[in-house]
């Protein structure tokens, strides 16, 4: 049976879960993560000066992921122009902060040798799932024949 060019048009399928993912999940995902690293640092930040600091570059950093990944994301579901250049814009954007944040926090912060090896581990395995995703959203982007058949 043949696909009509018709079925696979418009925010329906993996589309529609990129649109969610990037207007409510990662946002809500992100917002949670840097409040539970936010009140785990409170403690330190008596003792570490530079990590209040540190901690405050980063939300700055997320905040400016977060408004990217909702501008995508409704740009995607509003079908406009730029939506998918966007998309691609903001995955790579996520790549480079999931090797930026690490650095930045252990350059930055101050903190002991072995905090700074608990970072790097724990980096590790988000740059595993974040370049996994990143890998699978920016082929889909690339690939997808609702993508092509929606935005041209």
């Amino acid at each position: 049976m043949k696909t009509n060019i018709n079925d696979l048009k418009g925010i329906k399928g993996w589309l529609l879960f990129l649109c969610i993912a990037l207007t409510f999940i990662f946002p809500l995902n992100t917002i949670n993560k840097l409040v539970q690293s936010y009140s785990s640092s409170i403690p330190y930040f008596n003792t570490y000066p530079n990590l209040l600091f540190a901690n405050i570059l980063d939300i700055t950093l997320c905040g400016i992921l977060i408004i990217i990944s909702m501008y995508a994301g409704i740009s995607l579901w509003q079908i406009k122009e730029n939506a998918v250049s966007v998309t691609k814009m903001f995955l790579w954007f996520g790549i480079i902060y999931t090797f930026l944040e690490p650095a930045l926090i252990i350059l930055i912060a101050g903190l002991p040798e072995i905090a700074n090896n608990a970072i790097i581990k724990a980096s590790i395995i988000d740059a595993i799932v974040n370049f996994t995703s990143f890998f699978i959203w920016y082929l889909y982007l690339l690939k997808s024949k609702r993508i092509a058949n929606t935005f041209r």
